[in-house]
């Protein structure tokens, strides 16, 4: 059994293995009042620590994958034009089901565009 593969056990032998060095740099366990604040300050970077790392975990690891994609409508701009060109219409047909196909969410997205000057 690999005692890293949960979350309890690595915390359980990180504070005996803290509790260890702490009795013997200190040559021994005294409760006091400035144990009790070393106790309190470690525990504070501890707990520090854990709230920064669920962040990353939550906030990059869990959130879905984005998909920058690009397309060249030509000389065109994108919208649909008197001769039936439609570049934007494109996108619709074409580049979002490709995502889709390759497993990427699909479902929204987002227009950019720089003014052509004309």
């Amino acid at each position: 059994m690999n005692p890293l593969t949960t979350v309890k056990w690595p915390l359980i032998i990180g504070f005996v293995v803290a509790v260890a060095i702490a009795a013997l740099v200190s040559g021994g366990l005294t409760f006091n009042a400035a144990t009790l604040a070393s106790l309190t300050r470690w525990l504070h970077i501890v707990f520090g620590v854990f709230w920064i790392g669920l962040l990353y975990y939550f906030n990059a690891v869990q959130t879905p994958a984005m998909a920058v994609a690009t397309v060249d409508g030509g000389d065109f701009c994108w919208h649909a034009r008197g001769s039936g060109i439609d570049t934007g219409a494109m996108v619709a047909a074409d580049l979002l089901p490709l995502l889709a196909g390759k497993g990427l969410a699909a479902d929204r997205i987002a227009w950019m565009g720089w003014s052509m000057g004309g």
